[in-house]
């Protein structure tokens, strides 16, 4: 597998696609942003490393991080879009449950060709009325290649704490590319959500088996 694969792989283990609008804390700051991505990554890695636990044991640890490091009704929202208005609160319950599931999955079946990355916090910028921090980290797939550089933006919350708002891979955001991906099928459904669910359902168990 080439070095160009394995960080667009890293990449889906970090999926983000939460643009909600927070109340931000005053003392929020870089140094805080840059510790909270420092620790999710090095857990991430001490998970990949855990090879006598069980599947459901692995996705239960997979989704607590999920749960911890993401804001999933902003996720869900986000991804969404316009068609998040339209949905009824049934369909948008459907599709939270559905997405998360999907993704941790996802992380699940990524994470087993990622064991060794080297994962390193390179420094932290705030940017914007909203006191988004940017966080850079370098990313080597084998020890003699490049180290690919990925932006984390951070948003801090009011409790105090940290929740992952984009990845942006070589100028890529994660959540646009997603939220694109969905539309499109919506669309090609006659902006219908319910064949978006379907699909959604029929990934999920297709990863269950």
């Amino acid at each position: 597998m080439s070095g160009h694969s394995e960080i667009r792989r890293l990449a889906a283990l970090i999926l983000v696609i939460g643009l909600g609008v927070h109340a931000v804390p005053a003392g929020a700051s870089p140094t805080g942003a840059q510790a909270f991505v420092q620790n999710l990554g090095d857990e991430i890695l001490t998970a990949l490393g855990q090879r006598t636990v069980s599947e459901r044991e692995a996705y239960e640890t997979f989704q607590g991080i999920f749960s911890r490091g993401f804001d999933v009704p902003w996720i869900g929202r986000f991804v969404l879009g316009r068609y998040w208005r339209v949905a009824t609160s049934d369909q948008q319950g459907r599709f939270i449950a559905l997405f998360e599931e999907m993704v941790v999955q996802n992380y699940m079946i990524q994470f087993s060709d990622l064991r060794g990355v080297e994962f390193e916090v390179t420094g932290a910028e705030q940017r914007g009325q909203r006191n988004d921090v940017f966080v850079t980290t370098a990313i080597r797939p084998t020890p003699e290649a490049k180290p690919a550089l990925v932006d984390w933006v951070v948003r801090p919350q009011q409790d105090d704490g940290y929740r992952i708002i984009d990845v942006r891979v070589e100028g890529i955001s994660m959540g646009i590319t997603q939220r694109r991906e969905f539309a499109s099928v919506i669309q090609r459904n006659g902006g219908r959500i319910d064949p978006l669910l379907v699909a959604l359902q029929e990934k999920v168990l297709q990863n269950r088996q």
